[in-house]
């Protein structure tokens, strides 16, 4: 399991500075452009100006190395079982339904899920730290996933990529 408080470097995290400086000769270049009225080059300066952000982006969860493999379920050796962590309320209609989603994905995919609710010393604890909108707050691994109606197809991926 995953410290929460260490930080995890990816290639994002990388590109990010390179980027940044990117953008800065790019504006730069895109006001001298515009001073001196090249039009063809300041089109694709802003084109530049609004690619680089992407550049930089990459998912969280590929930045990450592969766990390895531990025992799932069944005890057969195969990918690691992964940690979820709902934070549910009491008269939270989408907390069960969040639950009995995860339950169904439970069947083909490793997970270790634990229920912990909003108001307990815990709960209070991952809320302030998480700050979700609304419960249910899902943590994968200790990071927050979603909150509210839990998108099955999106968390469904992110389990047959892993």
């Amino acid at each position: 399991m995953r410290n929460p408080t260490q930080t995890q470097v990816g290639p994002g995290s990388i590109l990010r500075p390179v980027t940044c400086a990117v953008m800065a000769l790019a504006a730069g270049a895109l006001l001298a452009a515009i001073a001196f009225a090249a039009p063809l080059v300041s089109i694709l300066l802003v084109g530049l100006l609004l690619i680089c952000p992407l550049l930089s982006w990459v998912p969280f969860r590929t930045s990450l190395p592969p766990g390895p493999p531990t025992e799932n379920r069944a005890g057969r050796k195969g990918p690691r079982m992964t940690d979820v962590l709902v934070l549910t309320s009491d008269a939270c209609h989408l907390c069960g339904d969040a639950m009995d989603a995860l339950e169904e994905l439970a069947r083909g995919h490793p997970l270790a899920i634990r229920s912990v609710a909003m108001d307990s010393e815990e709960g209070r604890a991952l809320a302030e730290r998480h700050r979700p909108p609304m419960p249910p707050a899902v943590l994968i691994d200790g990071e927050l996933f979603s909150s509210g109606r839990l998108p099955r197809k999106k968390l469904r991926r992110l389990l047959e990529s892993a």
